[in-house]
């Protein structure tokens, strides 16, 4: 199994999103990959670290999921969910509440109803709820 393990954070200013491994906190090391392996600081064998400062609470795991479009999904993107066989089409945001990863969708009440992945034929990002609230501010 050949599982890709990385993050992403909005950079401090709000302006842009950063990408690589997460060091807890509100730094995210930008990685770049070559080769099948994986360099820091632009390829670097010297093993520099570039540091971005993030936003603390906008850090987002990649599921591992692409949508339609070969988009990387990650933790916190709003998605609309399809589901042919019944035709319906669903907006929710992904999120790991458990153990896999989900489609949250609020009922009337407001409470969270959870429905794997799996379960939609097909996704495709439309946002995310970071960057609505950081425009929000």
């Amino acid at each position: 199994m050949n599982r890709v393990i990385k993050f992403r954070g909005l950079r401090k200013d709000g302006k842009a999103w950063v990408y690589g491994d997460f060091f807890g906190g509100n730094k995210i090391v930008e990685t770049t990959i070559f080769n099948e392996g994986i360099y820091t600081d632009k390829g670097s064998d010297s093993f520099k670290y570039s540091y971005n400062e993030i936003i603390p609470g906008t850090v987002g795991q990649f599921t591992g999921l692409k949508d339609k479009h070969g988009v990387d999904i990650y933790e916190g993107d709003t998605v609309l969910a399809h589901l042919r066989r019944k035709e319906l089409v669903f907006t929710g945001t992904i999120a790991l509440p458990k153990s896999c990863w989900v489609l949250a969708l609020k009922n009337q009440l407001g409470l969270d109803r959870y429905y794997r992945t799996a379960q939609f034929d097909e996704l495709q990002v439309i946002g995310n709820i970071h960057e609505k609230e950081v425009s929000s501010e």
